[in-house]
């Protein structure tokens, strides 16, 4: 155990990120303590003086290109300033370990969290018998905690390190991660081949095939193999990353500019309802929303820490390739406890010496502080709802019986919401149907144009969205043009052809065309599809919606065409 100093404030609080998390953020009120604990201890650090070395300035220009890329990139402005601020309190706590202690005391804070998370989910496996979620309601978070605090058992003297080996073991066994059961084999074998004490050679090598045992299992019993999923992501990510080459999408912007390159699940009732918002790979990750730059301060930060490491034994190096290995299949980087307990890796200490008066150390640490405690706990942050929230509160406007000023309100929100959201299909489209309500309460046909414009950009953002051109189909049905709207239709069909409201529109334009026969078989694939969505478990809204028929219209054709409903 470390010599007592107040950087063993860090034990606790990371066992706060454990036990309070918010999900995979942190609460307002964890935020809050996290900026107050951090700043004090780098204060502390900065007027009496510690000595940095090239990693930390790797990391910090890292933070500022990230920084950047969230002010001059069209993204959600919420999403990237919890990002930077990710960044910024990760900068902070290296500044803290850059000092011995205070590096002693991290990697102490990391075994803790990793102990914490591994109890909770052999508990919970125990208790509900099946894969836990554990407390960040997310298995392989979970699992990367206890990976990471299971490499620093080599980095603890004598045996005080190696006696949590079995239980971290058995927890990542039970969040059934086969990143971490991976890096767990790997890291054993790789502790095998170093020089360390007999007695726990038989330790680490029943630790290694147990874990591959555990890789071995996931990999051929899970529903969705490693090999075929995570692939097609990859693709996904590495176009995303093309396309948006050199600058990258920016921070949180993957999510919206990844939804062009979606890949169909054939097989399934919705074949568009999975988003690969991540890229389920940092590298990937990264590449993809901070474009080379990002990539090349990267490198950097993980070469020179390489560098600073390898003097002091290849043991050194098992938190980075823990990290490594873990991050070759998960987007983990973004999510608050792994990207601060990740500094546990580094090592940020070095020849220049930093030191600052009392006053000029806090101007610079505490404003930046106050503003990420303020927008760390995002989506549920303290200063204004997120953009995300606000189009939520839109979208329930329309679903209800809303009066026109009361859409003409929720149409100008929206608007509102699609200039800051420029790359979001989403919230365009949210404007089109906001367009096409009002159109249709007011009678004002210049309205239903104007949705049919917006959805028509929709589609332009992303071409693979079914309800923007169900949208288009349905505003050229208000304005009467049936050959417009089946057309609309078909190509909305095209994208899904269990969509039961398209099927329907296609059968009402072609009763206004004149085409009877095919409206009756084109209402029969709508009863179909609906039957056929009774023996699908649906998880999405995406699902229910497109089995979801207006039933006032489904009665109506159902009574012209002779057919049951």
């Amino acid at each position: 155990m470390p010599a007592l100093s107040l950087e063993a404030l860090l034990v606790p609080l990371a066992l706060l990120w454990v036990a309070s998390a918010d999900g995979v953020f942190v609460a307002p009120w964890v935020a809050a303590a996290s900026a107050g604990v951090a700043g004090f201890l780098a204060w502390r650090r900065l007027v009496r003086g510690v000595r940095v070395g090239p990693p930390l300035l790797w990391l910090l220009g890292f933070c500022l290109w990230l920084l950047l890329s969230s002010l001059i990139q069209p993204v959600a402005w919420d999403r990237a300033a919890q990002l930077s601020a990710i960044g910024m309190l990760a900068g902070v706590l290296a500044l803290i370990t850059a000092h011995p202690g205070g590096h002693r005391w991290m990697a102490v804070a990391v075994m803790a969290a990793g102990v914490l998370c591994a109890l909770w989910l052999l508990v919970e496996r125990l208790s509900l018998g099946g894969r836990p979620a554990g407390p960040f309601g997310n298995p392989n978070v979970a699992a990367t905690v206890v990976v990471l605090a299971l490499a620093h058992c080599a980095l603890v003297e004598s045996r005080r390190g190696w006696v949590w080996l079995p239980l971290l073991v058995a927890g990542v066994l039970a969040a059934e991660s086969r990143a971490a059961m991976l890096a767990v084999t790997v890291l054993c074998v790789f502790w095998l081949g170093l020089r360390l004490d007999r007695r726990w050679k038989a330790l680490l090598l029943l630790g290694a095939i147990v874990a591959a045992l555990g890789l071995g299992w996931r990999m051929a019993f899970a529903p969705d193999p490693l090999r075929f999923e995570r692939l097609r992501i990859w693709k996904t990510a590495l176009k995303t990353a093309w396309d948006f080459a050199p600058w990258g999408t920016g921070p949180g912007g993957f999510g919206d500019a990844v939804l062009p390159q979606n890949f169909p699940r054939e097989g399934e009732f919705a074949r568009f309802h999975r988003i690969p918002d991540l890229a389920e790979s940092d590298l990937l990750q990264l590449s993809a929303s901070l474009g080379v730059p990002g990539l090349v301060l990267a490198a950097g930060l993980l070469w020179s820490t390489v560098r600073a490491w390898v003097g002091g034994g290849l043991k050194a190096l098992s938190p980075a390739f823990a990290l490594v290995v873990t991050g070759l299949f998960h987007s983990q980087m973004l999510w608050p406890v792994v990207a601060f307990l990740a500094v546990s890796a580094g090592r940020f200490s070095g020849r220049w010496r930093l030191k600052l008066a009392p006053g000029p150390a806090f101007l610079l640490l505490w404003p930046l502080l106050g503003w990420a405690a303020a927008v760390l706990p995002w989506p549920n942050g303290v200063l204004v709802p997120s953009l995300q929230e606000r189009l939520g509160k839109v979208k329930e406007v329309l679903r209800q019986e809303a009066s026109s000023q009361q859409l003409a309100e929720a149409l100008v929100e929206a608007t509102a919401i699609a200039r800051e959201l420029p790359r979001s299909g989403e919230a365009l489209r949210t404007v089109g149907l906001a367009q096409l309500r009002l159109a249709r309460a007011t009678g004002d046909a210049s309205a239903a144009q104007a949705a049919i414009g917006t959805f028509r950009r929709a589609q332009e953002t992303n071409p693979q969205d079914v309800w923007a051109f169900y949208g288009e189909a349905d505003a050229r049905v208000v304005l009467g043009q049936w050959e417009g709207a089946r057309g609309a239709a078909l190509r909305a069909l095209a994208l899904e052809p269990n969509c039961v409201p398209c099927w329907l529109t296609v059968a009402q334009s072609q009763l206004f065309l004149g085409m009877p026969e095919p409206a009756r078989q084109a209402f029969q694939k709508a009863l179909a599809a609906e039957r056929r969505a009774r023996g699908y478990p649906f998880v999405s809204a995406y699902e229910r919606a497109l089995a979801s028929p207006d039933p006032l219209l489904k009665a109506r054709l159902a009574a012209v065409l002779g057919e049951k409903p």
